[in-house]
């Protein structure tokens, strides 16, 4: 049974286009037939979307961890997939809306903190020395 925040949220992610055609139909699916494996996904997928290429049916696999990367499904643990009969992973919706993350900073960026954030320190640095020499000079003894 889907619970009524999870129903909620579903329709709010649809509703208001939070994701995209993939991330949604792979979403969709986790959310119509429940926890599953990513083998089991693109089994049923293969039922519900039967135009579609097998490349892009092994495309929805790859979207659920970009989906657990914004938030709104889970690994649930690790059991044995009824397609491959191995170990696997299952997914399933957490009733959580998607939050973008900021993306990865390049190298460049990087430096760029990086040299904003050693400035600071030594402009703090300085400031510091400057009133441990003013507390000497007040107290008469090293700080």
């Amino acid at each position: 049974m889907v619970r009524q925040t999870s129903l909620d949220t579903y329709y709010q992610i649809k509703d208001n286009g939070m994701l995209s055609n993939m991330r949604l139909k792979t979403y969709g699916l986790l959310f119509e037939y429940g926890a599953m494996t990513a083998n089991e996904l693109m089994d049923i997928a293969k039922g519900e979307y039967p135009t579609m290429s097998h490349q892009t049916i092994e495309s929805l696999g790859r979207r659920l961890s970009e989906l657990r990367d914004l938030g709104c499904i889970k690994e649930v643990g690790v059991v044995e997939c009824s397609i491959t009969k191995r170990q696997c992973i299952q997914w399933e919706v957490n009733g959580e809306l998607p939050v973008k993350r900021e993306k990865p900073k390049t190298n460049k960026e990087r430096m760029k903190i990086a040299s904003i954030l050693i400035g600071d320190y030594m402009e703090n640095r300085a400031a510091f020395d400057n009133l441990k020499e003013a507390l000497n000079v007040l107290g008469g003894q090293n700080v």
